[in-house]
């Protein structure tokens, strides 16, 4: 799980795919920050598999400034870089 502090690379986007919307992987990253704050849904049984929750609500602010400021992303779009 990332955690607070960890530097991260941003590697998807939540995008449009033809008609439908849908993960957009990218084999570059988009950009890197480092984690703010995170935080869980509050909505229970969205849980994986493993009983793991599916994802959750990661704040970063971005090295480049490229979003003016700290933006919450959702967890399956960011990697860990360094912890």
């Amino acid at each position: 799980m990332i955690g607070v502090g960890d530097l991260v690379k941003r590697v998807a986007s939540f995008s449009p795919v033809g008609e439908d919307f849908g993960w957009q992987m990218y084999d570059f990253p988009i950009g890197i920050g480092i984690v703010l704050e995170i935080e869980l849904p509050l909505y229970e049984g969205l849980e994986d598999e493993s009983g793991e929750h599916g994802g959750y609500f990661i704040k970063v602010v971005w090295q480049n400034g490229q979003y003016g400021g700290p933006v919450w992303h959702w967890s399956e779009e960011l990697q860990v870089i360094s912890k």
